[in-house]
């Protein structure tokens, strides 16, 4: 049991940065890898797991609002920015990877991002569509 905590206690970091980098990417690789009815979950896992380390902010927006209401120390915002944004990386990649024979299954292999039957961008990413109007864009995302 000792030689248990001795191999995690090596895996501790005391580096603060390094810390809060770790917390944010887990915190936002968990969040982008949770889909439908998962998402609230996996905010609240995400959200938990980083609370006491970084505040689990687990996306840029949320540090961004945070500094700018004076909450949060502007000198950390950039390496909670890289976090965040690799930990997304990381699981888009995973999230691929693991849909990559359903993709090219539904499109043959050739792919197409956007307005025909077979594009993929919808699988990953939010876009408009051609009916959109800039103030229902506004709309969604300000959700009024």
């Amino acid at each position: 049991m000792s030689d248990k905590r001795v191999l995690l206690g090596s895996l501790r970091t005391k580096n603060v940065i390094i810390r809060e980098m770790m917390s944010e990417f887990i915190g936002t690789f968990i969040l982008v890898n949770s889909v439908g009815i998962a998402t609230g979950v996996g905010l609240m896992i995400a959200a938990y797991l980083g609370a006491k380390v970084s505040g689990g902010h687990v996306n840029p927006v949320v540090t961004l609002a945070v500094a700018t209401l004076g909450k949060f120390p502007w000198r950390k915002v950039p390496h909670y920015f890289v976090a965040q944004y690799l930990g997304g990386l990381v699981a888009s990649i995973l999230v691929y990877l693991n849909f990559y024979n359903a993709i090219n299954d539904f499109d043959g292999g050739v792919r197409s991002a956007f307005f025909n039957a077979t594009s993929t961008a919808g699988l990953m990413t939010t876009h408009p569509t051609l009916y959109l109007t800039a103030w229902g864009a506004l709309c969604d995302q300000v959700n009024f």
